[in-house]
């Protein structure tokens, strides 16, 4: 008796296609955050949208990706195994962003613009970066 072949649940099929979608050389859609690439804060097992991923078939491409989070989301048993950084969510359902969530994916970047924006603990004021910082006039 031959045998019948058995359909792979939904489930198991998103799974497989976030697996897939994570790596880059299978589609350019997704970058490691930088804490991920440096090793360094929180989320380095997550991802971001890769920014120049911005061809027509690329943008195509993160259509279909939609789709897959709409169809995840339309069903309540199915989860979505994508490992987005949580700045991705936030922006999706309009959330307003904050300094945290900078550094949830690039603490290195974060720590810069902090040193910037306080740079007077650092012993730096008006006249001290006159003098650092000459102007061409």
């Amino acid at each position: 008796m031959p045998r019948r072949a058995t359909a792979t649940p939904p489930s198991q099929v998103l799974t497989a296609i976030c697996s897939e979608l994570e790596k880059d050389s299978v589609l350019p859609l997704l970058l490691q955050t930088p804490n991920g690439q440096h090793n360094l804060g929180s989320n380095r097992d997550k991802f971001l949208l890769h920014p120049a991923s911005n061809s027509a078939e690329l943008l195509g491409c993160f259509e279909f990706v939609g789709v897959l989070i709409a169809l995840a989301l339309l069903q309540k048993e199915t989860a979505l195994s994508m490992s987005l950084c949580s700045v991705f969510w936030k922006v999706l359902v309009q959330q307003p962003l904050e300094s945290s969530d900078l550094a949830a994916y690039d603490e290195m970047v974060a720590q810069s613009l902090f040193k910037i924006e306080h740079i007077e603990l650092e012993g730096v004021d008006e006249d001290l970066f006159e003098v650092r910082i000459r102007t061409d006039e």
